[in-house]
């Protein structure tokens, strides 16, 4: 990316009403808290969500270490709606339907890891009672209580489950001034549903199509075209929008709201609720339920490497046969299907370069490796603190991605030891029979692609990029567990008290 390029781009942002941010690799006092460097302004810029911008303070901004771009939201009723762990594109289509926005909307970005959008709108009559200050007890009875407040940042929520049920609340939380009936109103939930089947068949459920979805009121927002984690960058769907984003009604988002979310995700706030602490004040409010099984049980992962083992018989202690590590994605999720925590790390190269063969697969350059990569020791030393918390770990090739990785850690001298107490599932190998895909020798393994394929009846283009194929591997692997494919015994999920 060039950075007079980047200041050409902000410049054009800016003339079409946007405050715009400036983003670096290099940590500063304004970024040096931020978790994710690419995401965060390397200036002062809180402040431009109620004032305009001037000309000469983007030009201020240091664009001779630029790696992307933001615009700031809140300003002049700017949100976004964003959309993570969503490999369906035509989720993003009925979602700029529910918001009378055009299919081929011009301010839809596409995330640099090929699993998220954002949909960037103007909205004028966001109305919230900012006197009622709800207590803890309420918010954790009531998801949407502060649902678009001025004070809240961003409003992050998992996707409604299979079999949930409406609650009279939501029927009033949402009912217009005429006189509509509960039953009316469960009748226009179906319909919308019925939108939703019409562009996603009958195999995929609301959670299989996103992980999370963000309300982002006043924030800062990465768009094109920005240098994102994976290597990749940020884009537009259909092309640089010419116009300012178009005004949407508030009830319109509402209606998302209803539709597509239950309760609340990691992120809502200011970004930096844990999901622990919220599990633990679940324990703490008595005499409520408990009905969520938030506790962390598997971690899935994907790795990009660089090239293929010269012998895939050979043990991972046999370091020059297995290719480098290029690209380390995983998560965390729990039992009812929602993600809890996701990293992914492009690998800075140390004493190799990267093969044509393997950059024309994944696209990472070795100079963007080494200026956005982080070092391999690090990046593993999470990987292992991470798995420590689940009880399974799980990926599509089990045997090749566990061997690159082990063949990593043996040349660091590093403790390989991390899977002798947890339980590994190879979505490849569990699936071979239920694909039924003949070759010459019987039923072969299963791609990623064919299997989502098989599940869902829908093409997907997995094998590029470790954090796209992430998204397909949790997928897919919830979606066999409710086939009954895949049927795991567990250990009780209760912490203690």
């Amino acid at each position: 990316m060039k950075k007079n390029l980047l200041n050409t781009y902000a410049n054009h942002f800016y003339q079409l009403g946007c405050n715009v941010t400036c983003i670096s690799d290099t940590r500063n006092e304004f970024n040096l808290l931020d978790k994710n460097i690419l995401k965060a302004p390397n200036h002062k810029w809180k402040h431009l969500i109620e004032e305009r911008q001037t000309l000469s303070e983007l030009d201020s901004y240091n664009w001779n270490e630029a790696t992307g771009i933001g615009i700031v939201l809140g300003f002049e009723n700017t949100f976004a709606l964003d959309i993570d762990g969503c490999i369906e594109f035509d989720l993003i289509k009925l979602l700029c339907e529910k918001l009378k926005l055009p299919s081929d909307y011009e301010w839809i970005v596409k995330s640099g890891s090929g699993c998220g959008y954002h949909i960037i709108f103007k909205c004028d009559n966001v109305i919230f009672d900012t006197s009622n200050e709800l207590s803890d007890i309420e918010r954790y009875k009531d998801h949407s209580a502060d649902f678009g407040h001025p004070k809240i940042d961003v409003n992050a929520y998992y996707p409604r489950k299979y079999g949930y049920k409406l609650s009279p609340y939501e029927y009033d939380y949402s009912k217009n001034d005429d006189e509509e009936t509960y039953d009316n109103y469960i009748g226009n939930v179906h319909k919308n549903r019925g939108a939703f089947r019409r562009l996603m068949g009958n195999d995929l459920l609301i959670e299989d199509c996103f992980k999370k979805i963000e309300f982002c009121w006043r924030c800062n927002l990465v768009i094109p075209p920005s240098l994102h984690q994976t290597g990749n960058e940020y884009s537009f769907m259909y092309s640089i929008p010419i116009n300012k984003p178009r005004l949407i009604n508030f009830d319109n988002l509402k209606e998302i709201y209803h539709l597509f979310c239950s309760r609340r995700a990691e992120g809502s706030y200011d970004g930096h609720v844990e999901i622990a602490s919220e599990d633990k004040a679940q324990f703490d409010m008595e005499p409520l339920k408990i009905r969520w099984n938030t506790k962390p049980t598997y971690l899935f992962f994907d790795i990009t490497s660089n090239g293929l083992p010269k012998n895939t018989k050979e043990e991972a202690s046999t370091s020059s046969n297995w290719p480098k590590l290029i690209q380390l994605s995983w998560s965390i999720g729990d039992q009812s299907g929602n993600q809890i925590k996701r990293e992914s790390f492009i690998i800075s190269p140390s004493n190799f370069i990267f093969e044509e063969e393997s950059k024309l697969i994944h696209g990472i350059s070795d100079e963007i490796a080494s200026n956005i990569g982080y070092d391999l020791k690090y990046v593993l030393e999470k990987f292992l603190k991470d798995i420590e918390m689940v009880e399974f770990v799980i990926t599509h090739n089990y045997e090749f991605n566990s061997k690159v990785l082990l063949s990593e850690m043996l040349r660091l001298k590093m403790n390989t030891n991390f899977l002798k107490d947890k339980k590994n599932v190879c979505l490849m190998q569990l699936s071979t029979e239920y694909c039924e895909i003949e070759n010459e020798y019987g039923n072969k393994y299963p791609t990623l692609s064919e299997l989502y394929f098989k599940l869902f009846n829908r093409h997907i283009h997995a094998g590029q990029n470790a954090g796209y194929d992430l998204t397909a591997i949790e997928v897919c692997f919830y979606k066999l567990k409710r086939e009954g494919v895949i049927s795991l015994s567990y250990k009780s999920w209760l912490y203690d008290r």
